[in-house]
């Protein structure tokens, strides 16, 4: 098991037992997916979009319960059986509050299938910002040459010939490095500054020659 998995499952306990620091952090992990649940119900059933803050305290009810209904033993992931859970709940909640019937009740499949929808255009967007971000990391020479070569299709010869330098510094000064600040900056990778070594100064000690010991008569 690894050790994220086995952090997780120590907050999980945690919040079996009772404590609250674990709960809530569940909470806040999980809150993005009990909304997207939310929001892919409410587009088939507008009438629950009035009952937005009751849903977010049953919501938590049954987070409860799904929490201390976890098994560590079972084979699916927490995120998966929270999803699930949350799916089978608000069918529940449909049947027994609104009373409606089983031909009517939207079927978990059709929901599944919209949150993942949903959590993809959400990724795109991240991905979008993060592009957005990395490129104000970069120089001015890389940004041109970056536009030039992926977005205008150029060659690398053609965007030497298009900015006045030689092919060499568009490919290797120039593109290399690019390249790495904006996979650096998309994976969230630190940039280390590499510092040269500082040189120890070093004293050269400059001996006087022997004087000869002569015995003055």
């Amino acid at each position: 098991m690894s050790y994220k998995w086995a952090m997780l499952n120590e907050i999980i306990l945690s919040a079996k037992i009772g404590d609250k620091n674990s709960f809530n952090q569940l909470w806040k992990g999980y809150s993005e997916l009990f909304d997207n649940i939310f929001l892919a119900f409410c587009k088939i059933y507008k009438f629950l979009e009035s009952e937005r803050f009751e849903t977010k305290y049953t919501t938590k009810m049954w987070f409860v319960e799904l929490i201390n209904k976890y098994s560590f033993d079972s084979n699916y992931g927490f995120g998966y059986y929270l999803k699930e859970g949350m799916i089978e709940k608000t069918r529940q909640h449909l049947r027994s509050r609104y009373m409606l019937p089983e031909e009517i009740i939207v079927k978990s499949d059709i929901i599944r299938s919209m949150i993942k929808r949903k959590e993809i255009s959400q990724e795109r967007r991240e991905r979008k910002k993060r592009i957005r971000n990395s490129l104000c990391s970069i120089t001015t020479r890389q940004l041109q040459v970056v536009f030039l070569y992926f977005y205008k299709g150029n060659t690398l010869s053609k965007c030497a010939e298009i900015l006045g330098i030689s092919d060499y510094t568009v490919s290797y000064d120039i593109l290399r490095f690019a390249h790495t600040t904006l996979h650096r900056c998309l994976h969230g990778i630190k940039t280390e500054q590499k510092t040269k070594p500082r040189r120890e100064k070093v004293y050269r000690v400059y001996r006087l020659p022997k004087r000869e010991n002569r015995n003055v008569i």
